[in-house]
């Protein structure tokens, strides 16, 4: 009896030292997937990131070029506006549906 019990105490020894492992080593893999994940979601947004400063850069170089051509051609501007808004990028399409989005209008004399 006294075989029969160690033997069985072994078994219970082994069967939690293979789910001990099993355990870890599912988890490590685990770990090692959500880095790779974490990593490959860092290179996305920095590639994102460079794209849109990319066409940030070329927005504004643009913006630019059509001042200079509007200026160039002889045409000065008869007024200016001043809105909440610094850019016209956020602006809304329908302004009365932001009551507060005002803008002033000073046309040069």
């Amino acid at each position: 009896q006294l075989a029969v019990a160690a033997g069985a105490s072994v078994c219970a020894v082994a069967a939690g030292v293979w789910y001990i492992y099993t355990e870890q080593t599912a988890r490590t893999a685990a770990e090692r997937k959500l880095k790779q994940s974490e990593n490959r979601l860092k290179s996305v947004q920095v590639t994102l990131d460079n794209e849109r400063q990319a066409r940030i850069k070329q927005q504004k170089e643009k913006e630019s070029n059509v001042h200079q051509s509007i200026r160039h051609a002889g045409l000065e501007p008869i007024g200016t506006i001043r809105s909440v808004y610094r850019k016209r990028f956020g602006t809304p399409r329908q302004g009365l549906i932001v009551p507060m989005g005002r803008a002033r209008l000073a046309i040069r004399a």
